[in-house]
């Protein structure tokens, strides 16, 4: 089994304050934390539904035991590997040194370097570990995902019920899916 979790969360956010305010045409400040709340709210489903990191965070993946082949995928984008640790046979931890390992940061992966493999680790829950950094600053966040990010913020804002009655429909759901399919399709 296998899992990923945010270690350290973002100190940014891909869309600002200022930029969401000026979005909705909001002039007055006594909404700002309802603006937050929805900011964040679409930020964490753009990324869940993206399965990437939009902002810089650490991570880590935790494994029971080594993949049967030589790579461990990470979340994209990648940034950067800190450490690739394992529970040897006698219980302790180790760090892989790097001469065992490469990161591919384009690839989003740690992979075993030519002529290497794995060391034995112990058999038991979470004996493998990768901390990593994953995503960028937010002026490096793709457009479409910062678009989609305060379509959907904006949404929340102006519709906060989960039903509404207006009198034009719109599905703000099918407008954010299509910008992060065609960033999906631009990693590609």
């Amino acid at each position: 089994m296998s899992y990923h979790t945010q270690s350290v969360a973002p100190t940014i956010r891909p869309v600002s304050l200022d930029e969401i305010r000026a979005d909705r045409r909001v002039t007055e400040h006594d909404e700002d934390g309802l603006l937050l709340d929805c900011l964040d709210a679409a930020v964490d489903y753009v990324e869940k539904v993206t399965g990437r990191q939009l902002c810089t965070a650490t991570w880590v993946r935790t494994l029971d035991a080594w993949p049967s082949g030589d790579v461990i995928a990470l979340r994209p984008p990648v940034a950067s590997v800190t450490s690739v640790q394992y529970v040897d046979s006698n219980g302790t931890t180790q760090t892989l040194s790097t001469d065992v390992y490469e990161v591919s940061t384009g690839a989003d992966r740690v992979q075993l370097k030519y002529n290497q493999v794995w060391p034995v680790a112990r058999a038991q829950f979470d004996a493998i570990t990768v901390t990593y950094t994953a995503g960028a600053a937010a002026a490096s966040v793709p457009a479409t995902l910062k678009r989609a990010v305060l379509y959907l913020a904006g949404h929340y804002y102006e519709n906060r019920e989960p039903v509404s009655f207006g009198a034009t429909p719109a599905d703000v759901a099918l407008t954010v899916n299509s910008l992060i399919a065609v960033d999906q399709e631009a990693a590609f």
